[in-house]
This record gives structure tokens, C-alpha cells and sequence, in this order.
């Protein structure tokens, strides 16, 4: 699915490891898709399983609304 909305960076995202903004950005991008809970960046699977986790801990990532 998509993504269509996206937190603007700030303090908090800036704060975040290289990983997750980069994972942000792609969902930004239109590049990743969340699929069963996990993301798809290029069609690929990120190799990271626990991302979506710490995105949706951080309250970047609501599965309900793809990106908070």
C-alpha cells in the first residue's frame, strides 16, 4: 500500500538512528509499502524485522494510517 501522509522531520526524527530515517524517507518516497506488518522497500523485504516496531513506538509509524 502506498504511503500518503508523512511527518514532517523534526527534533524527533532527527534523533532517530540512520536506519528508521531512511526507512521514513522511502515511505515518503513512495519506494516502501507495509505489508502484513512488515515494509517492502523496492519490492525487496527490509532486513530489519523489528523497524516497524520502533517507528510505531517512536509514534512515526501508525499501521492504521501508514505513516503518523
Amino acid at each position: 500500500m502506498p504511503v500518503t501522509a508523512v511527518t514532517p522531520v523534526t527534533a524527533a526524527t532527527d534523533a532517530l538512528p540512520a536506519r528508521e530515517r531512511a526507512v521514513l524517507a522511502a515511505l515518503a518516497a513512495g519506494r516502501a509499502t507495509l505489508v502484513g506488518g512488515r515494509i517492502l522497500v523496492d519490492g525487496l523485504p527490509l532486513a530489519d524485522q523489528f523497524v516497524v516496531d520502533r517507528l510505531r513506538a517512536a509514534g512515526l509509524l501508525d499501521l492504521a494510517r501508514r505513516v503518523a
